[in-house]
């Protein structure tokens, strides 16, 4: 999710230009976004995403042509020879444009309207009622339009031979499994998973996948706790059964988590209280 460039839309034209590409490959996206500002303080803005960005591959040298309407951006046309390009390319060709197009404007639809709701302080509490409540109906008729969206992916994924930006989208619809979306294609995205070769899974992407759609079991107050290996600060593996009959603390942090951060002094003095 690095920023590589940004540009302003004049006369319905961009450029953009890379020195290098990143180092973690060559999978880029380009996000369209329409700024709002309120009319009571001009320093006040929201930035309006109008749609998922088109998914870019690019290579040393090669230049490449985005054409599309800014609603209808995640599926714009791209002339690009790169492989990765034209297998997504192949895939949007699947479904008739038209449906695209509704599926995209419903989720320009729906972000207008969170904008909206987020900068016009003159809404009334009945406007905004009812703001609300088409946005809902806009998020489930868009999300009836992707599931068959999805069941073309599926299909069209079970016959293509895979690359990186197959393995992009079995990660996406992975993902979205595991939030709860599209469990109905849930057997057979674990079937193109399984599909893959040895070396695919243990890549980093296709430990990601399995993350996925084989999440670690939810443990519940008053279920035994999975015995599971980690490294003590000498970098020593350890497992938890060894502090079996004993009270044990597990602190689940991250650096950017102040809470987080702010809390270390008391468990400090815990430890100092209880380290034995």
């Amino acid at each position: 999710m690095r920023q590589w460039a940004v540009d302003t839309l004049h006369g319905g034209r961009f450029r953009f230009e890379l020195d290098s590409l990143s180092e973690s490959g060559n999978h880029y996206g380009i996000i369209l976004r329409r700024i709002h500002y309120s009319p009571e303080d001009e320093r006040a803005y929201v930035p309006e995403m109008l749609n998922y960005h088109p998914d870019l591959y690019l290579e040393p040298g090669v230049r490449v042509r985005i054409q599309g309407l800014a609603r209808h951006f995640e599926t714009a046309r791209i002339a690009s020879p790169v492989r990765d390009q034209k297998l997504r390319q192949r895939f949007l060709n699947k479904m008739p444009r038209s449906v695209w197009d509704l599926y995209q404007d419903l989720y320009a639809e729906r972000n207008a309207i969170v904008a909206r709701l987020s900068i016009d302080t003159l809404l009334t509490g009945r406007e905004r009622d009812s703001l609300r409540t088409l946005s809902r109906v806009l998020v489930a008729q868009r999300d009836s339009i992707g599931s068959i969206l999805v069941s073309q992916q599926v299909r069209w994924m079970a016959t293509e031979p895979v690359g990186q930006y197959w393995m992009y989208e079995l990660t996406r619809l992975a993902r979205a499994v595991s939030n709860g979306w599209y469990l109905e294609f849930e057997p057979e995205i674990n079937r193109l998973f399984d599909d893959l070769s040895p070396e695919m899974k243990a890549s980093p992407e296709g430990q990601e996948i399995e993350n996925y759609l084989s999440p670690f079991p939810i443990v519940r107050i008053g279920d035994a706790l999975p015995d599971y290996p980690y490294a003590d600060r000498s970098g020593r593996e350890r497992r938890l059964s060894e502090f079996l009959g004993k009270t044990v603390l597990l602190d689940f942090w991250s650096l950017g988590c102040g809470p987080c951060i702010k809390s270390m002094p008391v468990l400090k003095q815990l430890h100092e209280k209880a380290g034995d």
